[in-house]
């Protein structure tokens, strides 16, 4: 038996008076190719596995950075500004390294470490995991930034403002 996971989002331009609304403000990506063999997939034996090097933590923290950088950037904003946190988690080693690079508080990363003590490392998806926390659980409202990252070395981030 094999596991299987996927994610959806269902978008609309239409808010629904009884949820939160969401609005995607604008997403940003970078690629690194020099790192591709840091984080990559592989086939062997008719399967899909994730080789990851222990360079991941820190590559994760750096591109992210650099996302999250760009992104506040373009948005006119701070990161004090930021609300809420939706972080890919990638292990609790990725989740040390965000902290420490970007300077957050443990309490910035906790849905993240919940969801990844719940669920494990659900891959680049794991976002929506998180995302579908903090939307249930009334998290406030304003600017929240989402980001994960993936083989690549891929990483993106996108701003959302929640009312």
């Amino acid at each position: 038996m094999t596991a299987s996971m996927s994610a959806a989002a269902i978008l609309s331009r239409e808010p629904d008076p009884a949820r939160r609304r969401v609005e995607w403000k604008f997403a940003h990506s970078l690629t690194d190719p020099a790192d591709r063999d840091q984080l990559r997939f592989d086939h062997k034996g008719g399967l899909l596995r994730n080789i990851l090097s222990l360079q991941v933590p820190r590559l994760a923290a750096k591109n992210a950075a650099a996302v999250l950088e760009r992104g506040l950037a373009k948005a006119g904003i701070g990161a004090d500004q930021i609300a809420q946190w939706i972080w890919h988690a990638g292990g609790r080693n990725v989740l040390a390294a965000l902290q420490e690079r970007l300077g957050l508080a443990p309490h910035d990363l906790r849905r993240s470490s919940a969801m990844l003590r719940r669920y494990g490392n659900l891959s680049s998806p794991f976002v929506f995991f998180v995302l579908q926390d903090a939307l249930h659980d009334s998290a406030p409202g304003g600017w929240w930034w989402v980001s994960s990252f993936g083989a690549g070395f891929s990483c993106h981030g996108a701003l959302l403002s929640v009312a």
